[in-house]
């Protein structure tokens, strides 16, 4: 999907499998692509079902999800994936892998060939997460705020035009 400009809910609204209870009731919102947007709310407000509606692991009850106008569900599926990169609260790291390793089976997965090239993006995310010094550390040797960061790499490795985090500061520290 080429130039993603702005995502628009428009009256959604959404049960999950087997509930009578609304996860979310006509919400309405539009924002664009490559601005930052925060949602906040109370826990079981719903901010995780939105995130979950936005990347397409759920289509809504009622109403519709457009990107650039046009409705989510008309795109090719994986196309529409593609242009994001989401930090679940709970991720999961390959612990008998290296830093390093846990980054270049992400880019390898997505169809990275060029070793070289890779090596030179694993460097430029680690830096800009501040875990140049940790590559080759194992997960399991590193505090769960460095464990949150390793999964903030691997969010922008692939540089997608949009970037969701589901409470990707939960682990870390005040400084970071």
């Amino acid at each position: 999907i080429k130039n993603p400009s702005d995502i628009r809910f428009e009256n959604v609204s959404f049960k999950y499998p087997g509930s009578d209870q609304w996860a979310l009731r006509h919400v309405n919102m539009k924002f664009e692509v490559g601005r930052r947007l925060a949602v906040v709310g109370q826990n079981g407000s719903g901010k995780t079902t939105f995130i979950k509606l936005l990347c397409r692991l759920y289509d809504p009850t009622e109403g519709q999800i457009l990107l650039n106008g046009i409705d989510i569900r008309k795109y090719n599926y994986q196309d529409y994936l593609d242009i994001f990169s989401v930090v679940f609260q709970d991720f999961q790291l390959l612990m008998d892998r290296s830093v390093e390793d846990n980054l270049r089976f992400v880019l390898k997965a997505t169809g990275w060939k060029d070793e070289d090239a890779m090596d030179k993006r694993i460097k430029e995310v680690l830096v800009a997460v501040g875990m140049e010094l940790k590559a080759h550390k194992m997960p399991f040797q590193l505090s769960g705020g460095e464990q949150q960061r390793v999964a903030i790499a691997r969010a922008l490795l692939n540089e997608p035009a949009v970037i969701i985090a589901d409470e990707p500061t939960g682990n870390l520290d005040t400084e970071t």
